[in-house]
């Protein structure tokens, strides 16, 4: 997946040690497994994605509910560039020459109001930095990549301190900073959002519906 020109400077790199430390937070003593955790829930949900759109035809990939409106494809390709340019950020802000600060208060409060605003029947416009509206991507190319984004935040929460976790490590133009665990938990939401708008597509009237000869027939393919 080609990485949009302006995100070009965010290099990945792995993430170098900092002599910097900041002072032990006793409640970050958990954060690891906590985050871990959610990366386990983000893989559920990646699976159960990647077999819902397994089950769909190519024309159903293609359908577009209204001409300035995204197919299942371009939903698929925005969450996987989201999640590639949040690694991106990450891995930028570990490896600065000082360490973000932990996320304060108010951050803290406007997440909270972001999470509600998220289950709002509200529509957002995607930044132009993961704006899939002009993309024709691939399935499988997709699926690759999102498995690939995937290990690499993994990795970020495997390899990185405990007490580093905590800090800001994300910034979002609606919430503020926010460390570890909230960034993993707002991808968490940001993908069952999109969930909303793929049943939106999938619940059209227009949306093509699979001749039932023709799907008794692939399934005697497939057992042939």
């Amino acid at each position: 997946m080609d990485i949009p020109q302006n995100l070009k400077f965010l290099r990945s790199e792995p993430i170098r040690v900092n002599n910097t430390r900041p002072w032990n937070n006793s409640n970050s003593d958990k954060m690891k497994d906590r985050c871990l955790r959610k990366i386990q829930e983000l893989e559920n949900l990646r699976s159960d994605l990647i077999n819902e759109y397994d089950s769909y035809t190519h024309d159903q990939l293609l359908f577009s509910p209204e001409q300035d409106r995204w197919n299942l494809l371009q939903v698929l390709d925005h969450l996987i560039v989201y999640e590639k340019s949040s690694s991106i950020y990450m891995k930028r802000q570990l490896s600065a020459k000082k360490y973000p600060p932990a996320p304060g208060f108010k951050s803290k409060v406007h997440y909270k109001f972001y999470k509600i605003s998220l289950v709002l029947p509200f529509r957002y416009k995607a930044p132009v930095i993961v704006d899939s509206s002009r993309k024709t991507p691939r399935l499988e190319h997709l699926k690759e990549n999102w498995e690939t984004i995937r290990k690499e935040i993994k990795m970020i929460v495997e390899t990185t301190d405990e007490d580093l976790l905590t800090l800001g490590i994300y910034e979002h133009p609606r919430t503020g900073s926010m460390n570890m665990e909230q960034t993993l938990d707002f991808l968490k939401r940001h993908i069952l959002r999109h969930q909303k708008q793929i049943r939106r597509i999938t619940g059209h009237e227009r949306f093509p519906v699979l001749n039932i000869n023709c799907q008794n027939r692939a399934k005697q393919l497939n057992f042939a």
